[in-house]
């Protein structure tokens, strides 16, 4: 029987990580919301248990949290800050060009079990926002063709050094042809995209109706923000969360929830598989690791929704 999904996400050992959790740029943005919108979730976004996936550690977690603690740099942090400070850097492109920052989403093992016991397989894959490729790589092997995008143009150069094909127009996806690609992810961009229900609709579009797979993972509770430059501003578009923005004390649960009845199943997706992971990014000079919790989604996209 699954566990509930309170406990769904898998842990990393405490051991590796000197402080294990810490406020973050995303977590600063919280605020604590009225009592009364933090009230246990109705009954009508209760999350569907039986498409839950229980995931646990595997070795690729334990060595990607090892081998960031080896990598962290003082020379690295500060550099990155004077990218940020007097060269009015995005963090994104001032860890991209001082090689920090790296992250971890899921391993091999990982998305056998979230694939039904099967490797993630096909002509063509599609990563929206694929940042360093580290994540990508995990995926390449099963595909005859991997395809890449990222608005970061230090990331982008990081990209092609690690051969793949990467591109970097904003309106790339909107040329790419529809019903190309057997699986399309993109992990952890919903959050930062201008317009998110834009993107979601590309997807759909790009990705083999039926057979096809669209593999997304998201930060909950829902925090959105655009990188510009230094700064951080407001979507051009806002999809509809609410009861489950972090500012409103939402929980993770409850967020995933409003995710699912009130966007991505409207839209036509159907939702295969689902977990909770632990979304990993190397530390700086005063963090060992960084990590947020991850709804890690498989959705399929019916002929019938395009």
């Amino acid at each position: 029987m699954a566990a509930p999904p309170s406990l769904a996400h898998y842990a990393v050992d405490a051991s590796l990580v000197h402080v294990f959790v810490k406020s973050s740029r995303h977590h600063s943005r919280l605020s604590q919301a009225p009592a009364a919108r933090l009230m246990a979730a109705p009954s009508e976004l209760a999350l569907p248990m039986q498409s839950f996936v229980q995931l646990t550690n595997e070795a690729s977690t334990l060595d990607f949290c090892h081998q960031a603690m080896m990598r962290r740099s003082r020379f690295k942090d500060t550099m990155a800050s004077l990218l940020q400070t007097f060269a009015g850097m995005s963090r994104t492109d001032s860890n991209a060009l001082t090689d920090r920052g790296r992250m971890f989403v899921f391993g091999p093992d990982h998305l056998f079990k979230l694939f039904g016991r099967r490797r993630p397989a096909g002509r063509r894959l599609l990563d929206v926002g694929a940042g360093d490729g580290s994540v990508t790589a995990n995926v390449a092997p099963g595909f005859d063709k991997v395809t890449a995008t990222e608005m970061s143009q230090p990331m982008l150069g990081r990209l092609r050094a690690k051969g793949f094909e990467a591109v970097g127009d904003p309106d790339c996806l909107a040329a790419l042809p529809a019903g190309s690609f057997d699986l399309v992810m993109m992990l952890n961009v919903l959050d930062r995209a201008s317009k998110p229900r834009s993107m979601l609709r590309d997807l759909q579009r790009l990705v083999v109706p039926d057979t096809g797979r669209v593999l997304l993972a998201v930060v909950l509770p829902w925090c959105p923000f655009v990188e510009n430059g230094s700064e951080q501003v407001v979507p051009e578009e806002a999809l509809p969360m609410d009861g489950g923005l972090c500012k409103q004390g939402a929980t993770f649960e409850r967020s995933l929830a409003v995710l699912m009845r009130e966007v991505l199943l409207p839209m036509g997706f159907e939702i295969e598989a689902w977990s909770r992971v632990p979304y990993i990014s190397e530390g700086d000079s005063t963090q060992d690791l960084y990590i947020l919790d991850d709804a890690l989604l498989l959705l399929k996209v019916p002929a019938a929704a395009l």
